[in-house]
């Protein structure tokens, strides 16, 4: 019956863009009650078109192999969904056919689209990820879950000072508790007198204890008067206790409010458990994890990791074959699993690439797990008798600030909060890898550069995992990766040397590198920055091919010529900070260079000389990116930063031209090209916005979305492609005719 009220075109599909409201909003309802969703999830105009809010939960019920790959690909962007029109929307929806290698939905997908995914990686995508929940735009830094009228909910906090309560089941908020004035950096979870309470503490050194139910203050116990890091829930003598840290530990009544104890020692991270039939907290700071009896504040040093320079920021308690243990987030990328009564370590779980920020331990089908975040931006579950790996989660733009567990619809899933102000709900049953492909970005891309080798394009993808990968651009084959760099790589171009395809990057270990992308190996490392290299750009000088690159923490420019691998020479630009980019052009057949930084000025740079021309006022702020192009004859630059406008100047004069108004973030790239033979900026925000300006008249050409982090990585190929850097994974978007095959 409802059906029926989609009109047809004349081959008989369905014409969803002319579809009612009520259909697009409750379709996905009724057909998961019926048992007819998987049919309508293969409909590439039905995915387009429906109320994201309605369908999300629907997915739950679609059964075969073929619906729960299209589920994962809708889940995998579910954040975005909610906020773009339809043809928008089936633009990601095709990224993300793409990375997930969803070969039919993708060929489904593209067909209307005008821009559509030639290919993607697929790093950082997970088909663990149920549902990403939005609630501000603000670092969450903490997470607890608990039953509320039956119903699962996730309680977090962050940086907004403001305590969220999501239903697990809808994804939507279901209350917000407003009152902490500083950031709140911890919150718990309990049962007093069969109501479920709300435990917070954070940086205005206030513990509040909540009725979810009402969002009323059920107390707030006063006195510790600082800073508070971390709180858990207990049973102490009968009566239920939030135990608090910050500069001590402290026990407070969570019934009427009052102080029970205060135990001497500083404290980062704490839970809770029971020992030999008594209340403890395990406690971690610095290099020590210690045990604390609740009643007495005897204490017991589990471990004092000092000398091996491990620093501990985390900790969840379980039983792991009748004897309890603990297992504790370490800097170096590990959680150890400490036998509480022996004191002795039982297990390392090795696999994050950086501190280990959170930790909460599950059962799966008889097997106990823990469950890890980490600063690599990746969620891990481990087996806790093997230490072996059980499933890597990845889809955090930032880093993961906490992870807790509970049972959604009957099974075990985890919550996890991080910078960006999203908050993601993972299967742990569902399958999924064990580790990360080697083949691919295992950390954001900070540039994208293009290049022609042996008559094949090429993209030069820079990591923040220090290493640089070279794709086909027509095939998205990985041809070779470079190594040498010993830290992130922030910035990168391509010229040519000598009839020699080359690329030029630098990164946060301060030098430059020169690779011959024929052979794939180095031929010239730059010594000379005093902080990470933030751009580079490549023109002629004299006749000689030359780099120039940007330097983050110190004013300066280098040139370098590529032909000799020596200094040409260093210009001070006087930029407050640093010099956040860089692009060249050539005015009077005279070299320039254009450089940004944190103050809001471009400056332009006469390359000959080492003089600046001018410099081009206007942005209220950082101006973060910065290309140069030519509109008629005529070098402009274009520049882009926090204040979200991107301004066109005329480098022969310095006049500004255009102030281009239309993105709603902080401008993150610009590449210019002659596109359809139109003078074309392009440019991307940190939301994922990628925009097209005519640079003749000032207007927008053309519009898509990406998503994920966007770090700066956009430039335009060989042929017109658009390549993009979204988080670890590289899109690369086209015009001609769709493939038939990804």
């Amino acid at each position: 019956m409802l059906l029926s009220r989609v009109p047809l075109d004349h081959t008989g599909e369905r014409v969803w863009s002319r579809a009612h409201p009520y259909l697009l909003r409750h379709l996905a309802t009724h057909a998961a009650r019926c048992g007819r969703l998987d049919e309508f999830v293969a409909d590439p105009g039905y995915l387009a078109h429906a109320e994201p809010d309605e369908l999300l939960p629907a997915l739950d019920h679609v059964t075969t192999p073929g619906a729960r790959l299209v589920r994962s690909v809708y889940r995998a962007s579910s954040g975005v969904h909610r906020r773009l029109p339809p043809q928008r929307r089936r633009l990601v929806l095709a990224t993300d056919a793409a990375r997930f290698g969803a070969t039919e939905l993708y060929r489904a997908l593209v067909p209307p689209l005008r821009w559509f995914p030639r290919w993607a990686t697929g790093q950082q995508i997970s088909p663990a990820l149920r549902a990403t929940l939005v609630g501000g735009d603000k670092p969450v830094t903490a997470s607890a879950c608990a039953v509320l009228d039956g119903r699962p909910v996730a309680v977090t906090t962050g940086h907004d000072c403001v305590v969220r309560l999501w239903d697990l089941e809808t994804g939507a908020v279901r209350a917000t508790l407003t009152g902490h004035t500083d950031t709140v950096d911890a919150v718990a979870c309990t049962v007093v007198d069969g109501r479920p309470l709300v435990v917070t503490a954070g940086r205005d050194a206030e513990l509040r204890v909540w009725n979810p139910a009402t969002g009323a203050v059920r107390s707030t116990p006063t006195g510790h008067g600082r800073h508070l890091n971390a709180v858990a829930c207990a049973e102490l003598d009968g009566r239920p206790v939030a135990v608090v840290g910050g500069p001590a530990l402290e026990v407070w009544d969570a019934r009427s409010g009052t102080r029970v104890a205060a135990y001497d020692g500083s404290v980062e991270a704490l839970a809770c458990t029971v020992l030999d039939g008594r209340p403890v907290a395990v406690v971690a700071r610095n290099s020590t994890v210690r045990v604390v009896d609740l009643a007495t504040g005897a204490q017991r040093r589990i471990t004092d990791d000092f000398l091996h320079g491990h620093r501990f920021g985390a900790v969840a308690c379980t039983v792991l074959q009748g004897r309890p243990v603990a297992v504790v987030g370490s800097t170096d990328g590990s959680a150890r699993v400490w036998d509480l009564h022996s004191a002795e370590e039982a297990l390392a779980l090795i696999g994050h690439e950086s501190t280990v920020t959170s930790v909460d331990c599950t059962v799966i089908d008889g097997a106990t797990v823990a469950v890890t975040g980490g600063i690599d931006g990746t969620v891990r579950m481990w087996d806790l008798v093997t230490g072996e790996s059980r499933a890597v989660m990845a889809g955090h733009e930032h880093f993961v600030s906490s992870v807790t567990c509970t049972v959604h619809s009957g099974q075990p899933v985890a919550v996890s909060t991080g910078l960006n102000g999203t908050v993601r709900v993972w299967d742990l049953t569902a399958s999924v890898r064990a580790s990360l492909p080697a083949a691919g970005h295992t950390s954001d891309i900070g540039a994208v550069a293009t290049a022609v080798v042996d008559g094949v394009a090429v993209a030069v993808t820079a990591g923040h995992d220090d290493v640089v990968r070279v794709w086909e651009l027509g095939t998205g084959r990985l041809r070779v990766t470079l190594t040498g760099h010993t830290s992130a790589v922030y910035a990168a171009a391509c010229a040519v040397v000598a009839g020699r395809p080359v690329a030029i990057t630098g990164g946060d270990d301060e030098t430059v590198k020169v690779w011959d992308l024929g052979s794939g190996t180095p031929t010239s490392t730059f010594t000379g920055h005093r902080g990470p290299v933030r751009g580079i750009a490549c023109t002629t000088l004299a006749g000689r091919p030359v780099a120039v690159s940007a330097g983050a923490y110190h004013d300066s420019l280098f040139v370098w010529w590529l032909d000799t691998g020596e200094m040409c020479r260093e210009i001070h630009t006087r930029h407050e900070i640093g010099v956040n980019g860089v692009a060249c052009s050539v005015v009077g057949g005279r070299p320039l260079a254009v450089s940004v930084g944190y103050e809001g000025t471009a400056w332009v740079w006469d390359l000959t000389t080492g003089t600046r021309r001018v410099a081009l006022t206007g942005h209220n702020g950082t101006v973060e990116a910065v290309a140069c192009g030519s509109v008629d004859g005529c070098p402009v630059a274009v520049t882009g930063g926090k204040d979200t406008y991107v301004r066109v100047w005329d480098l022969t004069t310095g006049a500004a031209l255009h102030a281009l108004a239309g993105h709603e973030h902080p401008i993150a790239a610009i590449d210019c090209r002659t596109l359809d033979g139109v003078p074309t900026a392009l440019t991307v925000d940190s939301g994922g916005s990628v925009r097209f300006w005519d640079l003749r008249t000032g207007t927008q050409r053309d519009a898509f979305d990406v998503t994920g982090m966007i770090r700066g990585a956009l430039c335009v190929g060989p042929r017109g492609e658009i390549v993009v850097g979204t988080g670890w994974d590289l899109v690369v978007f086209d015009l001609a005719e769709p493939p038939s095959t990804l």
